[in-house]
Parts: C-alpha cells; structure tokens; sequence
C-alpha cells in the first residue's frame, strides 16, 4: 500500500511531536478524532526516538490515552545505517505483513506514515508500559520458559509463511541474513581482530569464559556461520528478539516490538538469539531441548519443509555466535548501557561454550 502525497510530514524533531501533528497522524491512520493536548513524557534514543505522550481527545474514543510515537530522527539519511534497521520496513511490518498472520502479538498500531523515498517512517502505537506492561531486560526482567515458548509459537508462524523465499511476500527486496555486500554484513566488517582484541581486554571481555576470548576464533567463526546461514532455506526473521525487544502485557501476553530489522534469514538466528538473551543461563541449559521442539512442532504447522531434529539442532548450535559477537562489539550509539551489553555478552559466551559453537564453526 503506498502512501499518497498528502500524508502529514515525517517529524524530525521532538517538539514537531505535538497535538496537532498526532491529530493528523491519527487521521491518517483512519481514526476520525481531534488531539487536544498531547504532553510529552519520557523521550529515548537509540536507532529511533521514541516520545510517549498523555493525549486528550475532542469526544470518547477506543484509542488509548497513552501513546508512543516511534520515528528516525538521529539519522538524517536512513539508508546509511550499517545495522540494517530500515524505519519505513517497520511500517511495512505492520501496514502488510502483520494481517497476514494470526499469532503474533505486537503493540496496537494506530498510525503509520511512511515517506519511501526518504526511507522514513513514524509509528503511533499503544503505550503498552502506561498500560501496565513491561518489556524485558538483562539487568532486571528475564523470561520464563512459559512466556518464551509463546515468542516460539509466533516466531514460527512468520518464519513458516514464506518458507523458502516465497515470492508472495509482500515486502520486497528485504535484505539477506549477513553477506560482505549487504549493509549489516559492511557494519560487521569493520569490527576486525584488533577491535575485537580491545574489547575482550575490556570490561565486557572481563567476563567471558577462556575458551571464547580468541579474537581470531570469533572473526572467523562469525563469518563461517554468516556463510553457512545463507545456504539454508530463508525464512523472514525479526531479526532482533532479544530482551529489550519483548514485552509482557499486563495480562501476561509476551509479543515483540521494533520490526525495523525484518529481513530474510535463516530461522535459527532468531531461536538461538531469543533463548540465548530471554532466558537466564540456568533455565536455558534445562529448557532448551523441549522449547527446541516447541518451536519446531509449531513450524510444521505451518509448513511441511521445515528441518529434522538433528538439523535443527546443529543450525541452532551455529547460530548462537551472532548473539555473543553482536553484544561484544555493540557500539555505545544504540543506547545501551556498558552493563546490558556485558551482561548479554556473558549469557550469549556460556552458550557459545555450552554448545561448543566455536568448533562447530571453525574446528577445534
């Protein structure tokens, strides 16, 4: 569905975030209200800003009182960053993909705006933390293996859709898992063996097990398994479903936010990254097998080309490098603190050597 001319403008500073933007926005949404007031409240950054507001309305209404607008301010050309995260994707997500499936549990979209030609999106959706939600984090709010099996069962629905690179998907050109030609795999590219040699001197090294603290290893192993990855059937991915991307409603539904990195991949990318950072290494090492095979009975619902058992589980094992390399080189401009990512690096570096994924991908 493309936008016509007409839509309200992308804003790019926080003030233009105001009643009168939100009233179009909401319009444009198909939403036949007007935004009296709109006070803002907390405001974040990262790879978007994110503004939640207070908003009053001209007559009852089923929209909710609170809401948070999601829109790419810091980077005046989105189409440069590395990471892959590509805002007007996440509109796409919601605008024609999201109908498409049945299970998944996301934050109520109110509004999307997409201007394609900028590569810019902004979202209006439901303030789910106002709302007596929460959303996950290392430091404090861990998964339980209940709450992460109802993640599997959604992941495996999107993953199953499109099985294989079926052309009817309706977004096209999605980037593919990581290659040396694609914009996440030019952003990993320049994370060399000296850098990586920095940071495990550093203080998220500090933590790391021995047998994973080889500069060498990981370089190596990360691009092994980022090849190896792009010969399995694609599936469409989040992409990103760790803790910080996962929210548990007030009355314990578990969904995922933030769609921008959507892209083709290989589906074990996202098991491997969601059970390695939701679940506390503990209930990871007991729980893995079963939600393994949750994820996988699930998938064939869906399709009947999905992996046999030890397949699985050998892109599983594979898989779990991307967490462990991601959270070790992540860079201080996407807002997490020192302490998120040592803490993800940690969890993701006991599963590395847990599943010996070091020597799957590079020998011994």
């Amino acid at each position: 569905m493309e936008p016509s001319p007409s839509h309200p403008p992308i804003p790019l500073a926080v003030e233009a975030v105001n009643a009168q933007w939100l009233t179009d926005a909401l319009r444009w949404g198909g939403h036949d209200v007007v935004v009296t007031d709109a006070v803002q409240g907390g405001i974040t950054g990262g790879n978007a800003t994110k503004v939640r507001l207070r908003v009053t309305y001209d007559r009852p209404t089923d929209l909710p009182p609170d809401v948070f607008v999601k829109v790419g301010m810091e980077l005046q050309d989105p189409t440069k960053n590395l990471t892959g995260s590509t805002y007007d994707i996440e509109g796409r997500y919601y605008l024609d993909v999201l109908p498409k499936l049945s299970t998944a549990i996301v934050p109520r979209c109110l509004a999307v705006i997409i201007d394609s030609e900028a590569s810019r999106c902004a979202l209006v959706l439901d303030d789910l933390v106002a709302a007596g939600g929460r959303f996950g984090s290392p430091l404090e709010r861990e998964l339980s293996v209940s709450e992460v099996a109802q993640l599997l069962e959604q992941l495996a629905e999107l993953h199953g859709r499109w099985w294989g690179g079926d052309e009817a998907m309706p977004i096209p050109g999605l980037d593919h898992g990581i290659s040396r030609t694609n914009r996440l795999g030019r952003y990993y590219s320049t994370f060399d063996r000296e850098y990586l040699a920095g940071l495990i001197d550093g203080p998220r090294g500090a933590a790391l097990p021995a047998a994973v603290a080889d500069p060498d290893r990981l370089v190596a192993a990360f691009w092994n398994g980022a090849d190896i990855s792009l010969k399995d059937a694609p599936a469409v991915i989040h992409a990103d479903p760790h803790l910080g991307n996962i929210f548990i409603r007030a009355d314990g539904a578990c969904g995922l936010a933030d769609w921008q990195t959507l892209r083709w991949g290989r589906w074990s990318h996202d098991v491997a990254y969601l059970l390695g950072s939701a679940l506390t290494v503990e209930d990871r090492r007991t729980a893995e097998s079963e939600l393994l095979a949750t994820y996988l009975d699930a998938l064939r619902s869906v399709t009947d080309q999905a992996p046999g058992e030890e397949a699985a589980k050998q892109a599983y094992r594979e898989s779990m490098i991307y967490g462990l390399v991601g959270w070790l080189t992540a860079p201080p401009y996407f807002g997490y603190s020192e302490e998120y990512s040592s803490a993800y690096a940690s969890k993701f570096a006991q599963a590395v050597v847990d599943h010996d994924t070091l020597g799957a991908l590079v020998g011994a």
